[in-house]
């Protein structure tokens, strides 16, 4: 019996080595069903007292493959098992974060940053519960920039590595929920990006220590609008978590190399490169991401890669098909929050398109905005918002964009110093004000309205000393609208005109449609029927190029 025992063990050893390099492959159904043999020849009685290393490290390789597979309901079986049989706090907590992970995956954002918080308290870092102030925000952030004074991007590579088992669980736990505080407390983000900072520093750095710089980078530039900084420990993120990827055994920073590709060049890179290329990086990411099971990640990607190849100008049909695909995909892995604001986009590409097809009929966008305002999404409202914003525009419904932006606003307020600046909301913003200041409404005065589109312009002048290729036709445009406000017609022919050279050269064929159009609106205003038709004819020409077929319906119905 004790030899039969004995290979009984070596057999359950076997089978958790061959799942384990299984998962590492993201070949999780093969996993899985090593795992269950492994588990199957575990003595059925004591099998945990006599055997418990082993056997904590088979439930736990087969818990991760059972969420990564969506075989939930075996998940939570295997949960019980871990957190009913662990010896400590510690031995429980890749079973937590494997829960953590499947209420993120079904929508229970708040229950899962709950319990994090809740973990992280029985490892030593507590964070407020409550909202916290724009002041200690700036004390925390300003007090980490001093302190990390003389850090270069080398110091952080030879860095000593984390060894302290407590301190990396912590940095982990935080360096994952920082997509979802975004969404549901974003006043806490700089937070737990200046604690991992203090810990990497006093403890030693790890791959989710690359997470962390990320979102401190994101922090210099939506708290202290420090947009070289930002950049700068972007870079540091990356470089760090690439050189950590280099050692072959460390698979855990290969698997973060995506995500954090992803979250840099959407949040931080494209203020400073060109955004055709980030929406290529972005679509490489989620490949990635997808390749090593990182599905959370992918679904991100997607939902950004639809955005920035909206606003880039990329050929629509093109778009259509890809982001429909991502669209069902992320549905059938029911990723709801990310999906709202992914299908948000797509309906912008649907109408633009003027396509009749749309495979989300049953889910209604108001349906969507409902749930979001429900569940406390703040960041997919603005998003919904900022999107109607943007196609209401396009389609000249004017009071539609007005209303849109008013809304986008209204849930961003709680947040104005954490929500990224929305170049996107903030151009097409500035539009509609200048529109209204030229056609004042009684709500507010043509003053009023000059402040709004002159606030935007502000924005556009510090962002393109940042970045003229994508900034500088935005800001000729709106310059050329704040002159056609003002009565100043010599001024705003000029700017038209560059402006249209600007969107050409830098290859945003869907705001040089744009700005031929409200060129034309400006000669009709001013007499000129000729000017007006050349121009309505060159925005069709654009709008064809992109895609927009529904556009170029609207000009030829129009009678221009």
């Amino acid at each position: 019996e004790d030899i039969l025992g004995d290979q009984s063990i070596e057999f359950a050893k076997l089978n958790l080595r061959a799942g384990e390099r299984s998962i590492e492959a993201s070949d999780f159904m093969s996993a899985l069903t090593y795992l269950q043999y492994g588990i199957s020849f575990l003595p059925e009685e004591k099998g945990w007292e006599t055997n418990y290393e082993l056997s904590l490290r088979l439930y736990e390789s087969a818990c991760l493959a059972c969420y990564t597979d969506s075989r939930l309901g075996m998940m939570f079986g295997i949960l019980e098992e871990i957190f009913e049989n662990a010896k400590c706090f510690e031995d429980k907590l890749n079973g937590y974060f494997v829960l953590v992970q499947s209420m993120i995956s079904s929508g229970k954002l708040k229950e899962s940053i709950d319990r994090v918080f809740f973990i992280l308290g029985e490892l030593g870092e507590s964070f407020p519960e409550s909202d916290v102030s724009p002041a200690t925000i700036q004390a925390a952030l300003i007090s980490t920039k001093i302190s990390l004074d003389g850090y270069s991007k080398e110091n952080w590579i030879s860095a000593p590595r984390l060894n302290n088992k407590r301190k990396h669980w912590a940095v982990r736990l935080m360096a994952h929920i920082f997509p979802y505080i975004f969404v549901l407390k974003p006043m806490h983000i700089p937070l737990l990006a200046c604690r991992i900072i203090n810990i990497s520093t006093k403890h030693g750095v790890c791959s989710e220590s690359a997470a962390g710089f990320a979102w401190y980078a994101y922090c210099q530039m939506n708290f202290l609008r420090d947009i070289d900084s930002a950049v700068r420990w972007g870079k540091i993120a990356l470089a760090l978590v690439e050189s950590l990827a280099s050692m072959i055994d460390d698979q855990k920073s290969k698997n973060l190399v995506p995500k954090l590709k992803i979250l840099c060049y959407h949040m931080i890179f494209c203020w400073v490169e060109p955004l055709q290329s980030i929406s290529i990086a972005l679509l490489q990411g989620h490949r990635e991401a997808l390749l090593v099971g990182e599905n959370e990640s992918a679904m991100f990607g997607a939902t950004f890669y639809c955005k920035h190849s909206i606003i880039c100008g990329n050929p629509l049909p093109v778009v259509e098909e890809e982001c429909t695909a991502l669209a069902l995909k992320m549905r059938q892995l029911n990723r709801l929050p990310t999906f709202s604001v992914h299908l948000a986009n797509l309906r912008s590409v649907l109408r633009l398109v003027g396509s009749k097809k749309n495979p989300f009929e049953d889910l209604g966008e108001d349906e969507l905005l409902r749930h979001a305002l429900s569940s406390g999404w703040l960041t997919t409202v603005h998003a919904i918002y900022s999107n109607r914003l943007f196609i209401s525009f396009f389609f000249k419904h004017f009071e539609k964009a007005k209303e849109a932006a008013e809304c986008a606003d209204q849930y961003k307020s709680e947040q104005t110093m954490t929500i990224s600046r929305n170049n996107c909301h903030v151009f097409y913003k500035g539009l509609t004000a200048f529109h209204f200041a030229r056609c004042p409404t009684e709500e507010l005065s043509k003053q009023k309205w000059m402040e709004i589109g002159e606030n935007a312009l502000l924005f556009f002048r510090t962002w393109v000393n940042h970045s003229k290729w994508n900034w500088e036709n935005k800001l000729l445009l709106l310059e050329a609208e704040w002159h056609f406000s003002r009565g100043e017609k010599e001024e705003a022919e000029t700017k038209y005109t560059i402006a249209l050279e600007s969107a050409r050269q830098h290859r945003f064929v869907h705001e040089e449609g744009l700005t031929n159009e409200l060129c034309a609106a400006f000669h009709t205003t001013n007499g000129n029927v000729n000017k007006a038709r050349s121009h309505n004819s060159e925005a069709r020409v654009c709008y064809e190029k992109w895609g927009a077929f529904a556009l170029v319906h609207l000009l030829d119905t129009s009678g221009k």
